[in-house]
């Protein structure tokens, strides 16, 4: 899961947006990645709904 506030400023989101795409090229065989942006998409229920959404797809 990655996290990154919408109040976070453009040049801090594009540093973690590219920090956290190479980590997801060194993490070898993780299929499935979720993004946050408060803390309503980080929630249990939230991360789950995404989960089993793109399980079906």
């Amino acid at each position: 899961m990655s996290w990154c506030p919408d109040t976070a400023k453009v040049k801090k989101k594009m540093l973690y947006s590219s920090s956290f795409d190479a980590l997801k090229k060194s993490l070898v065989g993780v299929q499935k990645y979720i993004q946050a942006t408060d803390l309503s998409e980080a929630s249990e229920e939230a991360v789950e709904e995404k989960l089993r959404a793109t399980d079906r797809n």
